[in-house]
């Protein structure tokens, strides 16, 4: 139960699993308090002393010693006053609010990068072909498959930006960050990158979202190699060097 109370309140896990492997695990199992909410100092929840009080007699690791269903009901902090039904509306409209501009100011930020990005590929597209333009930037110029929703690869995300872009941030990613040479198809958005971090090879598509115009699916496929390594690539592409590519959800 301490667990998720832990949970309902920070909305985050007190340890990730019950094991040794486990840090903040092994804190609880060692009894050294101060260690463990350490390591939740980057929550953004204020942990009153009542709540830490609570929490670790609830998860004490001899059964004999956590606090009883009865003690836990007459915790102070289950006597904390309550906020009424109409102060939670008001708190959660509010943050609503706060939510839906913060989207929508990332929105517009996305948007302009994009922009800028495109011209910027434009531009050094046109000193070679003076007749190239925004329309052709979105004509692909090779075989796009169709993504199949129900079983991409959870490794994968949505963009509205143009496949040519697309390819040349995935290529100069593997070229650039990790010196490596990927082997391109010719015939269709595909690449295959085999890395020296704990042997991971993979494979990465861009494909496209039937029936809603230019949205595009950037898919990551781990063919060997610890997957672990392999998520952090994909976690490094997505959120670094493609973060403001993935601009929709389906």
């Amino acid at each position: 139960m301490g667990a998720i109370l832990f949970n309902l309140v920070t909305g985050r896990r007190p340890f990730f699993e019950a094991s040794d492997f486990d840090a903040q695990y092994g804190h609880i199992q060692k009894g050294d308090a101060e260690k463990f909410w350490a390591s939740h100092a980057k929550t953004k929840v204020d942990f009153s002393d009542d709540f830490k009080d609570l929490f670790w007699a609830m998860v004490q690791p001899d059964p004999t010693k956590r606090i009883s269903i009865q003690d836990v009901a007459a915790h102070a902090w289950l006597a904390l006053e309550a906020p009424t039904q109409e102060q939670i509306q008001a708190l959660f409209s509010q943050r609503y609010e706060l939510i839906a501009q913060r989207l929508e100011f990332e929105q517009e930020e996305k948007t302009q990068v994009k922009e800028t990005g495109i011209r910027v590929v434009i531009a050094a597209l046109q000193r070679t072909q003076p007749s190239y333009h925004l329309g052709t930037l979105y004509e692909p110029t090779k075989l796009l498959h169709p993504v199949d929703l129900a079983c991409r690869e959870p490794t994968s995300f949505f963009s509205t930006y143009p496949p040519m872009l697309l390819e040349r941030t995935v290529i100069n990613y593997f070229k650039e960050t990790q010196s490596v040479e990927p082997k391109i198809s010719q015939k269709e958005y595909k690449y295959y990158a085999y890395m020296n971090i704990r042997g991971v090879r993979m494979r990465v598509r861009i494909l496209k979202v039937e029936d809603r115009g230019l949205t595009y699916c950037v898919e990551f496929t781990r063919l060997s190699g610890e997957y672990l390594a392999f998520s952090e690539v994909f976690k490094e592409i997505k959120n670094d060097h493609m973060a403001t590519m993935h601009d929709c959800v389906l």
